[in-house]
This record gives structure tokens, C-alpha cells and sequence, in this order.
């Protein structure tokens, strides 16, 4: 393959709870490589290799060093690829020898590196390009899943638990919890791990996968309060209606470095909705970003499995010298499993990975026990349970 050249690891976008594992992986197998002449870091990403600055890593930790704590060592950002920024990448890279390139992030950035790997061969530059599978949206076609989103999913099945158990004991009628996710559901169907019982919260799941009915969402508010007394609905930020339009997004809404209108709200509306049709007090929680970067949650799956990841990243960039996205493929359905695979680099033209239609019971929007077979692994250890309120009666 190559000779002796130098290998840059670089994130982009929202970084997740074990972002520091992955790039852990990546130092450690970096320093056994011989072909490995020096590990760069790209100071917040392209931004940072579009200026030159990639000092290099030496992280001296033992073990796992999650006392980097969450987000993204290294740094992370957004960024919108203008014209001419693919062959600077590549002159930049020419410049500090190097031959190998690992970037972690979601579709946007595994879209940017499909078309670098397309700029390197018109160009024909010797360029190894991996890309690791890393958001906790979990919306990236072709693998099973992707790093950060047990971490995440933990968290929410968690707080639903313990909110519900609070909405209980001190109900405010109807509590509305909003999650993450934009275009799919996977983190708003992750809390269905709180529920032990049918009459456990979270009662409604709300996905972006089916369309909002509003007077099925009303009357079914209605039905599980008259019998319950309570209700905790989850939602998805990107809860759409019928025509595929936002709930949560109004002409004036804020938008990313992308042009992408920002999501969010939608906990409020249904309050509202709630409030002035069924006379209910409603209040709504939104953890936001708490979900993306709390460590004390952490799966130990996700936290092992980035790790391995950043390791097999530059077996492939520099043992192999291939290009393409390391995928998670799960070996058997009865003992939880993954091996990886190297596969083309997902683009913008293969769309967002929803959530599927057999994860999904019945016309009422419900989630499948499929599905929690599907998630029970990647959370890790089970959620905490605590003693049943019934357990003490009052007198």
C-alpha cells in the first residue's frame, strides 16, 4: 500500500457521549502502526484543516480516558462546503503528508467525504478515507446503528422513567417530554424501555414516521386521563402533520450553517392544543442537548463498540488502504453481536434512515417489541428501577 505518511481524525457536527472513545481508539491503534509517522487532530473539524491547524494528538492515558468528559476533544462544527474547499483539503493534506484521513460524524459528513474520495481520484491523490458512523439521531442508512445513540437512548428511557414517576406522584395532568430528532424517531421510540406496564408512561409515542392526527392525538389525551389520571406523552421534534409539514417550525424559525430550519417547539404546541381543547393544565420538558452529552447515562456498548471503531478505522485507512464508511452489521438476532463492514460512503441521495414500518404496531403509532429487541443491547446495562409507589399505601 502506502509508505510511511502521516493519518488526521477529525469530527463534525453534534458530538455525542462517546466521541472521546472513538478518537481514543483511533490514538492507540495510531501508535502501533509503523506505516504511522505522526497522528494529527483537526482543531473543530474541516474548519480546522481548511486553516492548517492539526497539531499533533499524544493523548499519554491508560484506558479509557472518559475524563475528557462529553463532547468532542478535539473539537467539532458545522460546516457548509463551498466551492474550491475540496482541493484545498487536498493540497492541505499534501502539504502535511498525509495519507490517511478518519473523520467521525452523521450523513453530512459522510456525504462530504463521498465527494472528497471523488475529488482525490479525479486528482489522483493517494488518500485513504474512513468514515465513522457517529450521531445520536441514529439516521444513517446502511448500518445497524450508530455511535452515540445507546448513550442517548439510555438517557431518555431513563428521564421518561423518573419524570413519569414524578407526573405520578404530583401529576400536573398531562406532561408533554420533547426529544431530539429532526426527521426520524429513533430517540423519541427509545423511551418505550421506561415503560414496565401497559399503564406505565410513557403513554403516547409520537414519531415524525406518522403523520399528526390531531383529534386521534386529543382523544386518546382524553381517554388515558379519564382512566389514569394523568398522561405523559413523548415527542419527536420533528412530529409532522399529514402534508409533511413541521409542527415545530414557523417561516421565521432559526436556521443552521446548513439552511436547515431549526426544530423545536413542538412540546409547547401540544400543550397548547392540549390546554385550550381539553381544559387540561399541560407543561412540557425538553432536556435538548442533555440527551447528546450526558456522561453519568453512558452505555458501556456504545462507549466499547466507538472505541473498537476508532481502532478498525486506521486498521482499514492504513493496513488496507481503502476509502468508505465502517458500518455495524449485527451477526444473529439471539446474542447480541456486531461485526464491521467497509461500504460505500452514504450520500444525501440515499435519504435519512427512519425508523421502519415492522418497528412500528398498529395504527395508532405504538412501538413494536421488535424494536425493543432490537434496542435492548446498545443501551448497555438495563435502566435503574426503583420501588413502585403502590408498594407503600397511604394510612
Amino acid at each position: 500500500m502506502y509508505g510511511h505518511a502521516n493519518i488526521v481524525v477529525a469530527i463534525g457536527g453534534g458530538p455525542t457521549a462517546v466521541a472521546n472513545d472513538c478518537l481514543l481508539g483511533v490514538v492507540e491503534e495510531a501508535r502501533q502502526v509503523d506505516k504511522v509517522d505522526n497522528l494529527l487532530g483537526a482543531v473543530h473539524g474541516i474548519k480546522g484543516i481548511l486553516k492548517g491547524d492539526l497539531p499533533e494528538v499524544s493523548v499519554g492515558i491508560d484506558g479509557r480516558f472518559s475524563g475528557f468528559g462529553p463532547g468532542a476533544f478535539l473539537g467539532s462544527c458545522r460546516y457548509s462546503m463551498q466551492n474550491g474547499d475540496y482541493y484545498k483539503i487536498l493540497e492541505v493534506f499534501r502539504m502535511k503528508g498525509i495519507r490517511y484521513a478518519i473523520f467521525m460524524g452523521g450523513e453530512g459528513t459522510m456525504s462530504m467525504l463521498s465527494k472528497l474520495k471523488g475529488y482525490a481520484r479525479k486528482t489522483r491523490t493517494d488518500l485513504a478515507l474512513i468514515g465513522v458512523p457517529m450521531t445520536v439521531d441514529n439516521d444513517i442508512t446502511a448500518t445497524d446503528h450508530c455511535l452515540g445513540y445507546g448513550s442517548a437512548a439510555r438517557f431518555y428511557a431513563t428521564s421518561v422513567m423518573e419524570v413519569g414517576i414524578d407526573a405520578k406522584s404530583l401529576p400536573p395532568p398531562v406532561t408533554v417530554f420533547e426529544t431530539m430528532g429532526r426527521d426520524s424517531g429513533w430517540l423519541a421510540a427509545s423511551t418505550i424501555l421506561a415503560r414496565e406496564t401497559e399503564e406505565d408512561p410513557p403513554h403516547l409515542v409520537l414519531l415524525p414516521e406518522c403523520p399528526f392526527d390531531k383529534e386521534l392525538f386529543l382523544e386518546r389525551v382524553h381517554s388515558i386521563h379519564r382512566d389514569l389520571g394523568y398522561v405523559l406523552v413523548v415527542v419527536s421534534e420533528g412530529l409532522k402533520e399529514p402534508k409533511a409539514r413541521s409542527l415545530s417550525m414557523g417561516e421565521d424559525a432559526n436556521r443552521d450553517e446548513f439552511g436547515h430550519p431549526l426544530y423545536g417547539g413542538v412540546g409547547r404546541y401540544l400543550c397548547h392544543l392540549v390546554s385550550s381543547r381539553l381544559g387540561l393544565r399541560a407543561r412540557d420538558e425538553k432536556p435538548g442537548l442533555l440527551a447528546r452529552c450526558c456522561m453519568s447515562l453512558i452505555s458501556r456498548t456504545d462507549q466499547n463498540e466507538a472505541h473498537r471503531l476508532g481502532e478498525e478505522a486506521v486498521r482499514y485507512a492504513v493496513q488496507r488502504g481503502t476509502s468508505g464508511m465502517l458500518a455495524l452489521k449485527r451477526k444473529n438476532q439471539n446474542i447480541y453481536a456486531c461485526e464491521t463492514e467497509l461500504i460505500p460512503f452514504p450520500n444525501k441521495g440515499d435519504g435519512t434512515r427512519l425508523v421502519p414500518d415492522h418497528f412500528i404496531s398498529g395504527e395508532k403509532g405504538q412501538i413494536s417489541k421488535d424494536f425493543l429487541d432490537y434496542l435492548k443491547p446498545l443501551i448497555g446495562d438495563p435502566i435503574p428501577r426503583y420501588r413502585s409507589l403502590e408498594e407503600f399505601p397511604a394510612g
